[in-house]
C-alpha cells in the first residue's frame, strides 16, 4: 500500500508575544502576524535564509489565512538560495494538490531542479512518477534505474523501492533473495516500510519462512505508526505466528491499521466484528468499516456492504442498492470475487433484483466454488444431492462438502442465510453417518 511520506519541514521557532514569559494571550490570527512581520524584518535586514521560514509560515497557517501562492513563492526563493530540499517540497505541493491546483508534470519539473542540485531523494521522486505513470509515460525499467541511482547516492526509501521491483518483477528479472537484501538495507536505515515488507518476507513469500523474524520485523515498523505493519501484527496475534495468540490484541491492532487508513484492515475488522472474532458481534459497527472500505474502493468491502443491505444487516434494508454494488464488486475482479459470485447466484436463483434463472445461478455458483468460495460449494452440494434428480449425484455432492472441509463438519466462516445453513448441515449429518 502506497503512503504518503512527508518532508520534515517544521517552521522555526521565533519568540511570540503567545510565549509564557509575556503572560499575554493571542489569537492564532495575531499569532500569525507576528511570525510573518518577524520575518519580514529580518529579510528586510538581508537575511536570505528567512525565505524558508516564511514559506512555512504561509504553507503551515490555519486554513482561514493559509496561502499556498506565497507559501510556493517563498519556496522557491529558497532553493534558488542552495536549499534543493525546497524543490521537492514545491514538487509535492503539486503532486498533492496541497492548496493549488494538482499538476503532475509541474511537480516533476521540481523535482527535476532538485535532482540536477545532485539531491537523492529528488531522484527517487522522479522514479515514482515514472513507476505510477505520473505526469510521464509509466516506464517501469526507468523507474527501477532511478531507484538504484537515488540508492546508491545513499537514500533509504530507494532500496525500499527497489526491493519492491525485484520481488514483483517490474522493470527489472524478479530476484526474492535481492529483494530482501534491498529491504533489509533500508529496514536497518529505519524506513518503516522497508520493515514492513522485510517482515512480510519471513512470513510468506521469501525463500525461508521465520514468523519470529516476521513479528520483530511488523513491530519496528509499527513503532514509527506505519499503518501496513499494524495489520500484519493484527494477524500474527489473530493466528499466533511469531507470538501467542491473542484475538482481543488482534482487533485493537486492526482497529489501529484502520483508524491509519489501511483499507484491507477496513474490510478485515468490518469482518471480525460480523463474525465476533475476538469480540460480541457487532453488525453496525461491521457495517460501518465495510463501508468505509468500500469509499477506498476496496471490492471486498464493496460486495460486503451491498450484502448487509440487501439484508438490512447494521442498517437500513435497500435490496435494490445492495445487489447493485454486489455486481459492482464483482466487476472489479479482486479480493472477495468468488463470495461476490456466490451471492449473484443466490439472487439469481431466487430472482431478487434480477429474473429468476437457476441455469445462470448455477453458472455464478461453479465460478465462485472455482475461487474457493465455501458457501457455493455447499450450495452446489445440495443442488447435486437431490434436489434436481435429473442430475442427481450423490458422490459429487459429497466430494463438494470435503472441499470445505474433509470431515464434513459445518466450517465456521461459512456465510449462509439460515434457511440454506439448516440444510447443509442435515446434509453434513446425513454424508457423516454414510
Amino acid at each position: 500500500m502506497k503512503y504518503r511520506n512527508v518532508c520534515d519541514e517544521r517552521i522555526m521557532e521565533t519568540e511570540s508575544p503567545s510565549s509564557p514569559k509575556f503572560g499575554l494571550r493571542v489569537t492564532a490570527r495575531e499569532n500569525f502576524n507576528f511570525k510573518i512581520e518577524a520575518c519580514l524584518k529580518r529579510l528586510g535586514e538581508g537575511h536570505t535564509d528567512v525565505y524558508h521560514e516564511l514559506a512555512c509560515a504561509y504553507r503551515d497557517a490555519p486554513e482561514e489565512y493559509r496561502d499556498m501562492e506565497e507559501a510556493v513563492k517563498y519556496f522557491e526563493l529558497s532553493a534558488k538560495e542552495g536549499n534543493s530540499n525546497d524543490w521537492i517540497v514545491i514538487g509535492t505541493i503539486y503532486q498533492y494538490g496541497e492548496g493549488v491546483t494538482q499538476d503532475d508534470s509541474l511537480a516533476m519539473r521540481y523535482y527535476m531542479l532538485a535532482a540536477q542540485c545532485g539531491n537523492e531523494k529528488a531522484v527517487y521522486k522522479i522514479g515514482t512518477l515514472y513507476r505510477d505513470g505520473e505526469g510521464v509515460k509509466r516506464d517501469a525499467v526507468k523507474a527501477a534505474k532511478l531507484f538504484e541511482k537515488a540508492a546508491e547516492m545513499g537514500f533509504s526509501m530507494a532500496y525500499t523501492a527497489l526491493g519492491e521491483c525485484c520481488e514483483k518483477g517490474t522493470g527489472v528479472q524478479k530476484d526474492l533473495k535481492k529483494a530482501r537484501e534491498l529491504y533489509r538495507r533500508a529496514a536497518e536505515m529505519g524506513d518503516p516500510g522497508a520493515q514492513c515488507a522485510l517482515g512480510g518476507s519471513y512470513d510468506g513469500w521469501g525463500e525461508t519462512i521465520d514468523y519470529e523474524q516476521a513479528f520483530y520485523w511488523y513491530q519496528k515498523a509499527a513503532q514509527q505508526d506505519w499503518p501496513d505493519a499494524f495489520f500484519y501484527l493484527a494477524h500474527c496475534y489473530a493466528a499466533g505466528k511469531g507470538t501467542e495468540r491473542d484475538e482481543e490484541r488482534a482487533n485493537a491492532l486492526f482497529l489501529k491499521a484502520a483508524e491509519l487508513g489501511c483499507v484491507e484492515s477496513m474490510a478485515r475488522l468490518g469482518w471480525r466484528l460480523e463474525h465476533g472474532a475476538g469480540c460480541i458481534p457487532d453488525y453496525e459497527q461491521a457495517f460501518y468499516w465495510y463501508q468505509k472500505a468500500a469509499q477506498q474502493g476496496h471490492s471486498y468491502g464493496i460486495i460486503l456492504t451491498g450484502q448487509f443491505l440487501r439484508l438490512g444487516r447494521g442498517t437500513r434494508r435497500d435490496v435494490k442498492q445492495g445487489v447493485s454494488l454486489i455486481r459492482e464488486g464483482v466487476r472489479m475482479n479482486s479480493m472477495g470475487r468468488e463470495f461476490g459470485c456466490f451471492l449473484l447466484g443466490w439472487c439469481c436463483e431466487n430472482g431478487i433484483e434480477m429474473p429468476q434463472d437457476m441455469e445462470k445461478a448455477l453458472e455464478y455458483y461453479e465460478e465462485a466454488a472455482e475461487g474457493g468460495s465455501e458457501e457455493a460449494l455447499y450450495r452446489l452440494a445440495l443442488y447435486y444431492d437431490g434436489e434436481n434428480p435429473a442430475v442427481q449425484d450423490p458422490e459429487k455432492a459429497k466430494e463438494y462438502c470435503r472441499q470445505v472441509r474433509e470431515d464434513l463438519v459445518f466450517s465456521p466462516t461459512c456465510d449462509l442465510e439460515e434457511q440454506l445453513k439448516i440444510r447443509v448441515i442435515a446434509l453434513l449429518e446425513r454424508l457423516r453417518e454414510v
